[in-house]
């Protein structure tokens, strides 16, 4: 009966630390949730007039949790605040069109983790005078 103790005891032991040994320690590598904390890179934007229409477009990446929302935040000839939703055009060129007076824009973009970055605010040159001959 005792040598059958110690058999089973041994047993005992030899399960505990097969069940214990995929407990993790923490470090290391290896299925933990990954935290997104760089911004959409905003590159290559620039503003042009068709007609009186101001149109805006930029090139917006985010390799890791991608671009969830494009926008322009434009501010009136009398101080007024509006945001304009910018479309994909084709890859990563997003274009918005402004039919009204701009004095001054900004581009701002969101990714899927929240992070949001912004160009600086720049000031916009009214339209062209139409020709005439």
């Amino acid at each position: 009966m005792r040598w059958l103790w110690r058999g089973c005891g041994l047993c005992l032991i030899a399960l505990s630390v097969l069940a214990l040994g995929g407990c993790g320690g923490g470090g290391g590598g290896g299925g933990g949730v990954i935290t997104d904390t760089t911004p959409p890179l905003i590159s290559g934007w620039q503003t042009r007039y068709e007609g009186d229409q101001l149109i805006v477009q930029a090139e917006v990446s985010d390799p890791d949790t991608g671009v969830q929302r494009v926008w322009v935040v434009r501010r009136g000839l009398n101080a007024s605040q509006s945001e304009v939703e910018m479309q994909l055009l084709s890859g990563s060129t997003y274009r918005a069109v402004i039919s009204e007076a701009t004095a001054r824009l900004q581009v701002r973009a969101r990714d899927g983790a929240g992070n949001v970055a912004q160009t600086e605010e720049t000031r916009v040159s009214p339209p062209p005078p139409p020709f005439t001959p």
